[in-house]
């Protein structure tokens, strides 16, 4: 619990209309600073929705979109990724202002079960 605490954060979005704030930790703004579009990363599958897989690289979490995935073929990510897989991406984009990290698979990946 950090009740009373002060953490190092960022506001990076604020939605009035859902009551939503987006924060990011500043450690991880510095993180994201130092990786470069183009940059061959590993990381471990953290979760997986229609939409893509959350990649855990480091200290920091990335979207393997759908349609950035060698397979078009597949109808949903769980038919070929399942969690705790390991993977090599590449990045194709970062946005640090908003704590984003999208990648692109160039790379098979490998299971670890």
């Amino acid at each position: 619990m950090v009740v009373g605490k002060e953490l190092p954060l960022k506001i990076i979005k604020v939605r009035e209309e859902y009551n939503q704030l987006l924060l990011i930790h500043r450690s991880v703004s510095m993180k994201l600073r130092q990786l470069q579009v183009g940059q061959v990363v590993s990381g471990t599958i953290r979760s997986i929705k229609d939409y893509g897989v959350r990649v855990y690289i480091g200290d920091l979490y990335a979207l393997l979109p759908t349609s950035k995935m060698f397979h078009p073929s597949v109808d949903h990510p769980d038919q070929f990724f399942k969690i705790n897989d390991h993977l090599k991406a590449t990045i194709v984009k970062l946005d640090p202002e908003n704590g984003q990290v999208v990648l692109e698979m160039g790379v098979s990946h490998s299971t670890q079960h």
